[in-house]
């Protein structure tokens, strides 16, 4: 039981860390990123301090978003070679 505990808070602070890094390379107050996922900004809030766990799906969109601005910074890097 403990053990299942200690796994629980590990993955929501995973999670938190993510969220914060994700949305820190994103550039985005938490009610941009909140308003881009269609959710409040307490989700974030939230989910950045490890209190819940964000659904996949919302997981999942951060991952894209992150991705595409990746590419978006490949594309002006190569615009400007």
């Amino acid at each position: 039981m403990l053990h299942n505990t200690m796994a629980k808070i590990t993955k929501h602070k995973e999670t938190a860390k993510f969220i914060r890094g994700a949305r820190g390379q994103l550039r985005m107050t938490q009610q941009a990123l909140a308003d881009t996922l269609g959710i409040g900004r307490y989700n974030i809030a939230k989910y950045e301090i490890g209190m819940n766990t964000p659904p996949g799906d919302i997981v999942l969109k951060i991952i894209q978003l992150v991705e595409d601005r990746g590419r978006g910074a490949e594309k002006n890097l190569n615009v400007r070679l």
